[in-house]
């Protein structure tokens, strides 16, 4: 028995003094009345009304139980409109902040025309699920991992000039020198943090990036409002990482950020599972407000299969030179751009007093910037690369054992060495693979020579053919490098023979200095050398083993202050050998990133200042590598 509308039919009956009125001023039936009212008497277990031919009246029980029933029904249709009037109130809904107007007002209607209203209530994300958790709102976005998310937002970067280029974070990183063009534009600017990415799933990923490329613990920046970080991209020429729509809203230029790839997560929570199922029921609004393409990570430009965003476009034949500029613009507007950093190096480094020839080749797809490549060039201490190269491949040919001692005497070391054999004062035995570490990680001359005791000119030239290196050739010992006019001069002279190098070349390819005529030294050609790395790196022809070791004897080079502080961090390890001759400052090697892509460097150069220790040369040599370098990344 339904005891409200029983108590309702015997309130009215009672007020009107009839069973027909009271039944049809609640609505119903006559019998259904007189079934109410003999359900509350038997319910009761006494009469509540008298039955006379005029009609019906109060017993005394009667009497005594209608203020109860009264209260009981007004209590009721209170109720029912406190019910009423609840289903009438909207659902608070915590939001970010970055949600356009426009887009939580579709969210709104499109609720309202399945009767449901919605308040919105904008917040940081710390803030939206502190208001859900203290009931303050009944359901909120929620700021979750992208790999947790229903919907998924990709970030990038918004700068006040155009950006060309998908971003890495390694380009903010700082150089000791102008890196030139537009590879240089963002060196040293900051990466700014809005509010809602605040959370340590974003904010914590980007600051372990940020270290691991090698960039200044301030260079990302959680400011205290939007506003501010906004400010700072205006005024100073900063990032900010936000969205594409934020980016448009701000009427800033966009790119994604592809290293580390970032994206906002969110999900929607709720205080009662049926708050969750209405609310859900409108994803594709949720969606646009957030600035998602779609629900369950449909459709996010966060993809896990493609994080180099290199352009593998031109496949292997990508190739610019600083000396073909009719041929970069026939491979289109991209190439164009190459071809102006690579002309603004040229500038750079002869401002600095510098002439080089650079390359720089992805050594998987083939890809290849360059500057001036082309001619012959004094080796220097890089020659002990093809040597290393040639012994290690006479020991995987087993013409050689690895552990083989060969007795080195003090008056072979050359004084002119800084390091290792050069400064033994006593006979000493040593073996053939501790002699070509000494020789590669430490550019030991009387070590070097000592190898090619063991495996002359004429085999290690035979070894580079058969490795396909033939734009190298060694033709004398290192130790002749030694034997310059420097050495005879005295200190305060000595910038005599930097100027005879820098103004002695002759016609042809020869040179007053010997140890610099390309016709008798040891000398090579920049595509031969990046040819050499190759092969190292990915070997076809040499052994896998001989390969490996050499790899591991360049990461270990202890002179690393030309190249490597531009192009090393923890996420790229950069392995190389020096080769420094008068006025010749020479680096080769390869840089393997943590992404897997391996880029070679070839830098062979000369300098016009006649002096020993060149900081500046070196940092704009630096920056020059760097700025090739990051035209491939």
């Amino acid at each position: 028995m339904d005891l409200v509308e029983a108590c309702r039919t015997f309130t009215a009956v009672s007020e009107l003094g009839s069973m027909t009125l009271g039944a049809a001023a609640t609505g119903i039936p006559q019998p259904v009345a007189s079934r109410r009212i003999a359900g509350l008497e038997e319910q009761f277990g006494a009469r509540l009304l008298e039955r006379t031919g005029r009609g019906v009246s109060l017993t005394p029980f009667g009497r005594d139980m209608l203020a109860s029933a009264t209260r009981l029904v007004e209590l009721a249709d209170e109720m029912m409109l406190d019910a009423d009037k609840a289903k009438l109130q909207p659902i608070s809904v915590a939001v970010p902040v970055s949600c356009s107007t426009r887009n939580l007002a579709v969210l709104a209607a499109s609720a309202q025309e399945e009767g449901l209203r919605i308040d919105f209530q904008s917040g940081s994300p710390g803030r939206r699920a502190d208001d859900l958790a203290a009931r303050k709102v009944r359901a909120a976005l929620r700021a979750v991992p992208a790999a947790e998310a229903t919907w998924t937002v990709p970030l990038g970067c918004a700068h006040r000039t155009g950006l060309a280029d998908p971003v890495r974070i390694a380009a903010l990183r700082r150089s000791r020198a102008r890196v030139p063009g537009e590879v240089g534009q963002l060196m040293g600017q900051r990466l700014r943090v809005l509010g809602e990415d605040n959370v340590p799933h974003i904010r914590d990923r980007i600051r372990r990036a940020a270290e691991t490329a090698g960039l200044l613990p301030f260079q990302v920046v959680v400011d205290h409002s939007d506003s501010a970080a906004v400010a700072a991209v205006l005024s100073d020429g900063d990032l900010l990482l936000c969205t594409e729509d934020e980016a448009a809203d701000l009427r800033l230029p966009w790119a994604p950020l592809i290293d580390p790839q970032v994206a906002r997560g969110y999900v929607l929570d709720a205080v009662s599972a049926d708050d969750a199922t209405v609310l859900g029921a409108f994803d594709a609004e949720i969606a646009d407000c957030l600035g998602s393409t779609g629900a369950d990570g449909a459709g996010t430009a966060v993809s896990a299969g493609d994080e180099s965003g290199r352009d593998e476009s031109g496949g292997g034949d990508r190739a610019v030179s600083g000396g073909d500029e009719s041929a970069s613009e026939r491979r289109g507007a991209g190439m164009n751009g190459a071809a102006r950093v690579i002309r603004a190096v040229s500038d750079e480094l002869e401002a600095a007093g510098l002439r080089a020839r650079i390359i720089a080749s992805d050594l998987d797809s083939g890809s290849q910037v360059s500057l001036a490549p082309d001619g012959l060039v004094p080796l220097a201490s890089v020659a002990k690369v093809p040597i290393a190269a040639a012994v290690l491949t006479r020991i995987s040919d087993g013409v050689l054992a690895a552990d083989d001692l060969i007795r080195v005497e003090p008056a072979e070391a050359d004084s002119a060495s800084p390091t290792g054999a050069a400064r033994f004062r006593h006979p000493a035995w040593v073996s053939v693979d501790d002699l070509i570490t000494l020789s590669v990680c430490f550019s030991d001359n009387t070590a070097t020579d000592a190898l090619l005791r063991l495996v002359p000119i004429a085999d290690v030239s035979r070894a580079l053919n058969e490795l396909g290196a033939t734009d190298i050739h060694v033709r004398h010992r290192l130790g002749d490098l030694g034997r310059t006019p420097l050495e005879r001069l005295d200190r305060t002279e000595a910038h005599l023979a930097y100027d005879l190098a820098a103004t002695g070349p002759t016609q042809g390819d020869g040179h007053r200095i010997w140890q610099l005529d390309v016709s008798r030294a040891n000398a090579g050609t920049a595509a031969g050398l990046a040819d050499l790395l190759a092969e190292v790196w990915r070997p076809r022809r040499m052994a896998p083993e001989s390969a490996a070791r050499l790899r591991k004897l360049m990461s270990g080079n202890v002179v690393r202050h030309r190249l490597a502080p531009d192009l090393s961090s923890d996420a790229a390890m950069w392995s190389s050998k020096t080769g420094t001759l008068l006025h010749l400052r020479h680096e080769i090697g390869v840089v393997d990133h943590a992404d897997g892509q391996s880029i070679a460097i070839v830098v062979l150069s000369e300098s016009g200042n006649p002096a020993s220790v060149q900081p500046a040369a070196e940092a704009a040599l630096g920056a020059a590598a760097r700025a090739l370098h990051d035209l491939l990344r």
